[in-house]
């Protein structure tokens, strides 16, 4: 029996920030407990409730998002829940909040 299997799962150091590459692709549902940048595409759900998730210069996200923050700056289409969502691009179209539908081109 491997003991890896009993150790304890370490938690991510407050500051950190999980990364996405810009040459990887997700499809399906992306879920934790940390911050997360996402510089690739993702197709599905993006669900990180009391996190911040940044949406890099070339991310093309086509996901439903909940997160704590949502800073967007790359492409993004899907419905937005934030406490605290961050306009960061002219053409933004759509509204943020709890139950909005947010589209950007």
């Amino acid at each position: 029996m491997s003991t890896d299997a009993m150790r304890p799962m370490s938690t991510t150091p407050s500051g950190s920030t999980a990364r996405l590459g810009a040459s990887l692709h997700i499809k399906g549902e992306i879920s934790g407990n940390e911050d997360l940048h996402i510089d690739g595409s993702v197709e599905g759900l993006v669900q990180l409730d009391d996190r911040k998730l940044t949406v890099g210069a070339t991310a093309k996200l086509t996901a439903d998002v909940v997160a704590r923050e949502v800073v967007v700056y790359g492409s993004v289409k899907g419905n937005l829940r934030a406490a605290r969502p961050h306009r960061n691009q002219e053409g933004w179209l759509g509204h943020w909040g709890s139950d909005h539908r947010a589209h950007h081109d």
